[in-house]
């Protein structure tokens, strides 16, 4: 969700949360500018599995990259997820220097890659 998308309803975010399986735990991130407006500026997901890993997923809009937040959403994610799992995976495209950058930054090592995907994790 972004910006650029326009309004979203309250049944459109009904009918998307209420589509999560139940290990899935949604958030959406805002920001607010001048103290006045608040939009969702992205979005993350920790999808729990097995009792001990934990998947996340989060994105940006293109104009709130380079200002620190995905390095805030990820540390935040972490915090969530760490006393619960023993280990937490996500996935990168291997073009997106930027987010690769930070997930190196933040502990995480690639364990494998498949096509332009890499597989990355965090103990």
């Amino acid at each position: 969700m972004t910006r650029d998308q326009g309004e979203i309803t309250k049944e459109q975010q009904k009918l998307w949360y209420n589509s999560l399986n139940d290990n899935i735990i949604p958030y959406i991130f805002l920001v607010m500018e001048d103290e006045t407006r608040i939009y969702p500026c992205g979005y993350g997901l920790i999808k729990y599995q097995h009792d001990n890993i934990a998947f996340l997923t989060a994105a940006l809009s293109e104009d709130m990259r380079g200002k620190g937040l995905g390095r805030k959403i990820f540390s935040d994610l972490i915090e969530i997820v760490k006393e619960k799992v023993d280990k937490i995976c996500l996935e990168v495209l291997e073009s997106n220097y930027r987010a690769r950058k930070l997930y190196s930054s933040l502990g995480f090592k690639e364990i494998n890659r498949k096509d332009s995907i890499l597989f990355l994790e965090k103990y």
